[in-house]
């Protein structure tokens, strides 16, 4: 059942479709009407599970440790446990929920992951496709259902015909022209299975970009559509939550480098992926290697993590592989598995 203690939006789409200008215009129009805010942007990278997904995107890992049969599972119960690390210290601050949630990416975002999957499948129907899409929601269940996340999902759409990267960058597994063109198809099987509370936007016509004024204004009419003027949560606070809230709360006595983090967070107001990557990486393998041990105050989070670890088995594999043993004996043994 949803929860209708919290308000959120989630900010969807593809890669280079201008999510990161949608999202950062979003929050400085919200923030010019006093709304209360906790943006974040997933995955969060600099966590420890974090660093693994950024890792296992860049580098790939050995089939041995993930089989290519389970490869798709995996990477969304890898996505899945991160935000659960948002979510355990999210349902335990109330003040969270005297905030509106602004969410860059969301469990949704598995249309890319499915996307990047159907590229090593020879065949894939459409009972193929949602079998997946199940799967994914089943493993961010609790933070669909406890969010209400539903209620409140802005597609932003291109409609060049061809997408091709743009960035400077490199970019990472999932930034190739097949994956891309594959996940509006994804996107639109999600739309189906959420229903009314699924928007899209255009962000890009034939003719090029249209005006940030007039996107953000289209995004801000599908939120008061769906959550009124929310006069109740404006006393312009920010209240993060993000490497900082989550380390405290779940890693207790992790050292890190602060002129790392003071990197990471330049990096991530500045949109500036590969410092952002890079800086993210190295404080999230600091915080797994010097964290006293791993702490899940929260029962329903608790358990979903077990569940994940325990049913999708590749998580631990893969955390091993990257984060090394004694993280992963520390992480069990903190949810006494």
């Amino acid at each position: 059942m949803e929860s209708r203690d919290y308000r959120a939006v989630c900010l969807e789409g593809g890669d280079q479709v201008g999510k990161a200008d949608a999202t950062n215009n979003l929050f400085l129009g919200l923030e010019k009407l006093n709304i209360n805010l906790t943006p974040s942007s997933f995955p969060i990278y600099s966590t420890p599970i974090g660093a693994s997904i950024r890792l296992l995107l860049k580098q790939g890992c050995p089939e041995e440790i993930l089989p290519l049969e389970n490869s798709l599972e995996a990477r969304m119960a890898l996505f899945a446990l991160n935000r659960l690390e948002f979510m355990a210290v999210l349902l335990t601050e109330p003040k969270y929920s005297e905030s509106f949630l602004l969410f860059d990416r969301s469990p949704f975002s598995n249309a890319l992951t499915i996307s990047y999957g159907l590229t090593s499948l020879d065949s894939c129907n459409e009972n193929d496709l949602m079998k997946y899409i199940n799967m994914s929601l089943d493993l961010d269940s609790l933070m669909i259902s406890k969010l209400g996340l539903g209620r409140c999902v802005v597609q932003l759409q291109s409609k060049r015909k061809s997408w091709e990267n743009v960035r400077m960058e490199q970019g990472d597994q999932y930034e190739r022209e097949e994956v891309q063109e594959k996940c509006d198809a994804v996107y639109e099987m999600y739309k189906g299975v959420v229903g009314p509370g699924w928007h899209q936007v255009v962000t890009k016509n034939e003719f090029g970009w249209r005006g940030k004024g007039e996107i953000y204004e289209d995004i801000l009419e599908i939120i008061r559509a769906t959550y009124g003027e929310m006069n109740n949560i404006k006393n312009g606070i920010n209240q993060p939550l993000g490497f900082s809230e989550i380390t405290g709360t779940l890693y207790p006595e992790a050292t890190f480098d602060n002129a790392k983090l003071e990197v990471y967070q330049t990096a991530l107001k500045d949109n500036n992926k590969n410092e952002m990557y890079e800086s993210a990486v190295i404080l999230g393998k600091q915080v797994a290697t010097s964290c006293a041990k791993v702490n899940i105050s929260d029962k329903e989070v608790r358990s979903e993590f077990r569940r994940i670890l325990i049913n999708v088995p590749e998580t631990v594999n893969i955390l091993r592989y990257f984060l090394g043993d004694i993280f992963v004996e520390k992480l069990l043994k903190g949810l006494e598995i």
